[in-house]
């Protein structure tokens, strides 16, 4: 592992990590850039049906992307 001032990096995972304020390293992760589409009228129709009706649906595919 290399070690800097606030920051280090793990060969094993090849994960950056941070020092935050309570002194522990916490990785450095991002989402990776991918491609929005605006939503037509009947896809924006959609999104307020799940949200109304089917939230627990809604959450599902949210949180699976």
């Amino acid at each position: 592992m290399k070690e800097l001032a606030n920051e280090m990096f793990d060969e094993s995972n090849g994960l950056w990590y941070d020092l935050s304020e309570d002194e522990i390293y916490y990785p450095r992760i991002s989402l990776g850039n991918e491609n929005h589409h605006e939503l037509g009228k009947y896809g924006r129709m959609r999104k307020t049906f799940l949200l109304e009706q089917r939230t627990a649906l809604f959450n599902h595919l949210l949180l699976s992307n």
